[in-house]
This record gives structure tokens, sequence and C-alpha cells, in this order.
């Protein structure tokens, strides 16, 4: 279902507020769950992956017995909250949509992006949804505070989408009118070891580092750590002695119970930190 998938081209942090707010671009949440294309047939709703997988996993076969003929023939796009951190504190999986394609048999890629919102919204105020299709709320001030009352309550940030000019939906592809800004966290590990490059024109280099962290006296690798820049990588290939034991710190979007970062990247060395301070309090405390 790439044909429907339309990605984020950008990625921004929260220092940047000042270069989107008032300059025609709006902010919605970024759900924590799996992208989905929406496509109501003969009056049922099928949830599809872009890698092509019908979804019927638990809950969501639930949604998918409901009965929307009075919008037969519609596809939206959204998040299914289901299979994901913030989906296991819902009581029941919802469908969170945040863009209309396709309405009634007509196709309404092609225009902007309020047009769209305002037909998304006619179509979601149905009564028919029972609650498990929920509309992304649209905010367009304020959006350093929007960004710190979602990350506070547990989300993942949000996304900026521009709303003036050629905002037609396209799929398969990445729009530059779309920014992501997503949480940061950070952690201190351990290099216990190495991943190879399997790439021929990187062959001998290191992948990626292996990041631990201590419990209970034992380092226990957790973290495959592969994006750093090109002056690490050369280093750590060529010193792979004298990396192991050393403390790195590293970013990503999310600490998993595992000790694990999401999308982590190296920051680099640190030589102020003791790899005995290195354990698993760091994921407990956030």
């Amino acid at each position: 279902m790439r044909r429907y998938y339309q990605g984020c081209g950008g990625i921004a942090n929260p220092d940047s507020f000042r270069h989107f707010e008032g300059k025609g671009y709006c902010a919605e949440e970024k759900w924590d769950g799996i992208w989905a294309a929406c496509i109501i047939q003969n009056g049922r709703p099928q949830f599809w992956s872009r890698n092509d997988k019908w979804k019927t996993e638990g809950g969501v076969s639930d949604l998918s017995k409901l009965d929307l003929s009075a919008i037969d023939d519609t596809v939206l796009v959204g998040e299914l909250m289901a299979f994901s951190q913030a989906a296991k504190k819902q009581d029941q999986i919802t469908y969170n949509v945040y863009d209309i394609i396709r309405y009634k048999g007509q196709d309404v890629s092609f225009r902007d992006i309020n047009s769209r919102r305002k037909i998304l919204e006619t179509v979601i105020s149905l009564p028919i949804y029972q609650n498990r299709f929920q509309i992304t709320p649209r905010y367009y001030k304020d959006f350093k505070k929007v960004y710190e009352d979602i990350v506070k309550r547990g989300g993942e940030g949000i996304i900026l989408k521009k709303t003036t000019g050629n905002t037609s939906y396209h799929g398969n592809t990445r729009t530059p009118h779309w920014y992501k800004v997503k949480k940061e966290v950070r952690i201190s590990y351990v290099v216990t070891g190495y991943n190879d490059s399997t790439c021929d024109s990187w062959a001998g280099e290191v992948k990626s580092i292996i990041g631990g962290l201590y419990q209970n006296g034992k380092l226990i690798p957790v973290c495959n750590v592969g994006a750093m820049n090109a002056s690490a990588r050369s280093w750590f290939s060529s010193h792979r002695k004298e990396g192991i034991g050393l403390v790195v710190e590293c970013k990503g979007y999310e600490i998993f119970k595992s000790g694990a970062l999401r999308h982590p990247s190296l920051i680099g060395i640190r030589d102020d930190v003791e790899p005995k301070d290195c354990d698993f309090n760091q994921v407990y405390r956030r």
C-alpha cells in the first residue's frame, strides 16, 4: 500500500519552531502506532500496512466488523493504535485518522490539505465509528507548548504540515512539506563489541557498536548503535581493542525496557562517566 503512504521529508527540532509558527504550518500529534491505509469496500474497513500486509490481529478484527456502508469506496490514512507501547495503555484499539485521499468513489488526493481536512471532519463526525475511529487534533499556534504537553504525557512528538501552496497528497513518496519533531532521549552505554559491515564497499569497517548496561554487577549487551559520523566509525574500526570498555553517549527517540534505544545514534565518547555507572537505573528513572 505504498501508493497511499506519504511520509515526512524532513526532521526538525524543538528549537526550530519559530521557523514554522505563523508561516502557514499546522501541528498534529505523531502517534506511536502502526501506519495503515483504511480501505472501505462493500461497507467494511480493511487495514493495510505500507508493506501490503492486511492487518487482522487482535482488536483490529473488531474494527473490521464496523458497518461503514455510508462512506463506501473511501480511503483513509492514519495510525492503528495497536502493537505499540502507547497502544497498550488503551482499553481498546483505535484508528487515529489524519487524512483522506478517496471519498465515496471520488479521488480527493489532488485537493489541498485544508479541503481534505474539511471532508475528513465531516466523515469522522458520523456516529457509525462508535468512537473507534478518531480524528487527529490540529493546532495552529503555541507549537512548543503543544509539543511539550504531548511529550510530557508520554507521546512521541508532533508533525508540522504545510497548509498553504500546493499541498496535494502524493503516495509512495516523502513530502518536503511535512516535518517530524520527535522527543529525544539520551543514555550512556559501555562498548561491549561490534557488528561488522557485510557491504563490500565497507568491508572491514564497524557497522555498529554493541552497547551494554550493568545489571546486578553483570554487563549485558542491549543495543546496536549503527548511526555515527565517518570519523567515529573509522576510529572504532581501527581501534577495536581500545574501544571495548569505553563509555559512549547515545541518543534516540525512546528507551525500551530492554535498555535499547529506538533509532539510536552515537553522540561521542564520555571520558567523564565511569562504566559502572552505566546501569539500568538510566532506564528505570525515565
